[in-house]
């Protein structure tokens, strides 16, 4: 049997545990250690990194890096409310693409 859910890492704002590169309110999803989280209404996937190393190239210094559990998305590209489509190709070296992610514990 094929294990459903997968090990990544997720780049994550340090205090408040809100994605990485997100800005707004109505954009903004913040993460939970130990409790799945989905995309909001009318957004896309949720964007991981498959490796520690591409979470690393990635992180700046006001970030932080979890390990997670998720659920990979059959989906090819990210989106917000149907107007900003980015394709999986034009994002950051290792990011995958989740229906849901839980974050497990901080790495650094």
């Amino acid at each position: 049997m094929m294990e459903k859910y997968e090990t990544g890492y997720k780049v994550v704002k340090k205090q408040s545990l809100v994605s990485a590169i997100m800005q707004g309110k109505d954009y903004t999803l913040q993460y939970k250690v130990d409790k799945w989280v989905k995309p909001l209404k009318d957004n896309g996937p949720l964007c991981i990194f498959n490796t520690i190393e591409d979470a690393k190239n990635f992180k700046w210094d006001t970030h932080t890096i979890y390990e997670c559990l998720y659920e990979r998305s059959l989906e090819r590209n990210v989106y917000i409310k149907n107007i900003e489509r980015k394709h999986l190709l034009s994002l950051p070296e290792g990011t995958v693409l989740a229906t849901k992610v839980k974050l497990m514990r901080r790495i650094r």
